[in-house]
């Protein structure tokens, strides 16, 4: 694809143009991540972008959405002769990676896998979108200072399911 195709959109805005872009995503993992690149002459690049880490973001492909989430860093640097500005960001799952599950009391009994994770989820914001045949747990506890996604992982490995995000930023 055509780097011009590549689209992120901050509050309605479609920011474009970008000169070098990554895109990490994979079957295994729980939050896709991107950094995008632009360096430009300061005279030709234009307004100030007004990107902020902590915004909602959607990174598109042309039309199609490859990610929804959040930016995790935005750097603008200024030369005499350039302008360049760095975002990167990971889908909205991330924070079930970095933090630890927050349920009290944090154990269930006979409770069904989507109903488990669904519970662990819901305080990062984040919707479960099971897909295949959802079984009864007996006993879940969380262990202390684990992460939300290695408590749901835990369990996935268990139950031989896979935990993936996708583009929507769900799991």
């Amino acid at each position: 694809p055509h780097l011009d195709n590549i689209k992120l959109d901050i509050n309605g805005n479609r920011y474009a143009g970008w000169k070098q872009i990554t895109v990490r995503d994979g079957i295994q993992q729980a939050a896709a991540g991107f950094e995008l690149n632009v360096t430009d002459k300061w005279q030709s690049f234009g307004q100030r972008w007004p990107i902020r880490a902590g915004s909602e973001c959607r990174l598109y492909l042309e039309d199609e959405l490859l990610l929804s989430g959040y930016v995790d860093v935005h750097k603008a640097s200024i030369s005499e002769n350039d302008h360049s500005v760095s975002v990167s960001g990971r889908s909205a799952s991330a924070d079930m990676v970095d933090c630890s599950a927050l349920n009290s009391p944090g154990n269930w009994h006979k409770q069904s896998f989507k109903a488990i994770a669904e519970s662990i989820a819901t305080p990062f914001g984040v919707v479960i979108d099971f897909q295949g045949n959802d079984r009864i747990i007996q006993k879940f506890e969380l262990d202390n200072g684990e992460t939300a996604f290695e408590a749901l992982n835990r369990i996935a490995k268990k139950e031989q399911l896979l935990i993936t995000s996708n583009a929507k930023g769900q799991l």
